[in-house]
């Protein structure tokens, strides 16, 4: 989207990460579900329907006035073994306009911590994956049609990544990458369950833990190999200050993800932490990863003001523009917010991506996004 000057948005980005000298701060508000609802769609459509979707997202970002980086444009069938969760979805369970929920319970059991050690991740992903959906209906495509569809699939990613990058607008990051262990033991045996396991059987979790690296790393890099985009992403949650005491982040977390982090940076990428929840007190943790090759994601419950004191010149920050400020502040108070961050880390400190924190909500009020926009378009020029 960004025009002026002879730098591109990847390289802006690239600099931005490493604290070199930019033109601009760019900006990129993470904009998912809200594009459903700015475009007049529900979020039944938005999820069945890629085509929709796509479009959805292309007039939010024409009628609100643009930004730098937007989502990566991906194949539904693609990606590794994710999380075997169940949902409730709209159109299904849920109303039409409704967002995706998970619905936590104990898919993982205790036993599955050896089957990991003997087996490794993916296998462990594999079977989580089967005990949940032990009888998935039979596809009703015929070969024939089932080869057209991935074709038709083939061409709209092709399609769409052409239009954006004929437009500047550059991709974060290739995909997740990885999620720490502690966060997927977290989410499979239960928030409720999994804190009983590392107090009666640390060891055991540990184990499991370093057994996940192996696949995790594999899975990445292939990642990697198979995209022009050398940045990927690692998200927490439950492995943050608002779960975990500093103890148990040192002994269950730091180790292994240092290790993915590191991994990442030795294959020639760039690492993008998303992480959610409170992080305040975790920050100083964060300069024991590469310096000036990481891009941390906040979404308003950490203090990003805070975070660039800790973090310094060490590692670039996205955000952060919180959700409770979309969905129920005003424009004027939105576009106040985004110029402090601006003016506060980006003009001052520099290594700074202008955002939402986290995505933003499919109920934000439209003005509010649009001031969000507006600041990103109007203040970041340097």
């Amino acid at each position: 989207m960004t025009t002026k000057g002879a730098m591109t948005n990847e390289e802006r980005l690239r600099k931005t990460i490493r604290f070199e000298k930019t033109d601009k701060i760019l900006s990129g508000p993470s904009i998912m579900q809200f594009a459903a609802t700015y475009a007049g769609i529900t979020q039944k459509e938005f999820i069945d329907d890629p085509e929709k979707a796509d479009a959805a997202y292309d007039r939010t970002f024409v009628e609100l006035g643009g930004w730098d980086i937007g989502r990566p444009v991906m194949s539904r069938s693609s990606g590794p073994p994710g999380f075997a969760m169940s949902t409730v979805r709209p159109g299904r369970e849920l109303v039409d306009s409704s967002v995706v929920q998970f619905v936590e319970h104990e898919v993982m059991v205790p036993e599955d911590y050896d089957f990991l050690i003997d087996n490794g991740y993916n296998a462990l992903m594999k079977k989580l994956n089967e005990r949940l959906n032990p009888n998935p209906p039979p596809s009703t495509l015929s070969p024939e049609e089932r080869k057209q569809a991935e074709e038709r699939e083939a061409q709209r990613v092709k399609r769409e990544t052409e239009k954006w990058q004929a437009r500047g607008v550059v991709s974060l990051m290739n995909g997740m990458g990885s999620i720490p262990p502690f966060d997927i033991f977290s989410i499979h045996r239960s928030v409720s369950k999994f804190p009983m396991d590392v107090r009666r059987m640390p060891d055991k979790v540990k184990a499991a833990i370093k057994a996940s690296m192996p696949d995790m790393i594999a899975n990445a890099k292939k990642s990697l190999e198979t995209s022009s985009i050398k940045r990927i992403g690692t998200a927490s949650s439950r492995s943050s200050a608002t779960f975990i005491s500093n103890k148990q982040f040192e002994e269950f977390v730091l180790p292994t993800w240092l290790e993915f982090v590191w991994a990442m940076a030795d294959a020639g990428a760039d690492i993008v932490f998303h992480c959610d929840c409170d992080w305040t007190r975790f920050l100083p943790y964060f300069k024991e990863f590469p310096a000036k090759r990481c891009l941390l994601q906040l979404d308003g419950a950490t203090d990003i003001f805070k975070a660039r004191e800790v973090l310094k010149d060490h590692m670039a920050l996205h955000g952060d523009v919180p959700a409770p400020l979309l969905t129920l502040g005003t424009p004027n108070e939105v576009y106040a917010y985004c110029k402090k961050l601006i003016d506060v880390i980006g003009k001052e400190g520099g290594g700074f991506v202008l955002s939402s924190g986290c995505s933003t909500p499919d109920n934000s009020k439209i003005e509010n996004v649009r001031a969000m926009v507006r600041a990103g378009n109007e203040l970041t020029w340097l």
